[in-house]
């Protein structure tokens, strides 16, 4: 998707092949995508629910049971000459890996939840995505930025 606005949709069981990323997403320029469920995708390579390219937007959406076989199996963040894409109350979870941003720039992310992913919640190229903004956030590695925090969300069983 190069550009436009995706709201109010379930993104779920697509397959990138071997050599591609964004299972579920692709996005690049000024692309929004608010109030989804991105589930059970797949990616060869990076982004196995989304892969975002800046200065996209992900917004109130729930991504949770995707792979990617390299990095980012919830999401993959790649900022380029435009911006840094933003992730805004987000939840990140039960993916193979959370959060993974690109050697050359990070993101923002803001009143998100990345929590109990397989490995890695949130990483980048080289260890620790110092290029990565997170504030008001709940994640096993958080920043200096404002209001983080690393403690268990506790999360509800629904069916319980």
């Amino acid at each position: 998707m190069d550009g436009g606005e995706l709201q109010d949709c379930e993104i779920a069981w697509n397959i990138a092949g071997a050599n591609a990323s964004g299972g579920g997403l692709h996005l690049r320029g000024a692309a929004a995508v608010r109030r989804c469920h991105i589930h059970d995708n797949q990616a060869g390579i990076d982004g196995g629910g989304a892969m975002f390219y800046s200065p996209s937007l992900l917004e109130s959406c729930l991504l949770e049971n995707n792979v990617a076989q390299r990095w980012g199996g919830g999401v993959a963040l790649y900022a380029t000459y435009s911006g840094r894409p933003t992730i805004r109350n987000c939840t990140i979870a039960k993916n193979n890996t959370g959060l993974y941003t690109y050697a050359n720039g990070g993101g923002y992310v803001y009143n998100s939840i990345i929590y109990f992913n397989e490995t890695n919640d949130v990483y980048g190229y080289y260890g620790p995505p110092a290029s990565l903004s997170m504030s008001y956030s709940c994640a096993h590695f958080t920043n200096t930025t404002s209001g983080n925090i690393t403690n268990d969300p506790f999360f509800v069983d629904s069916a319980a």
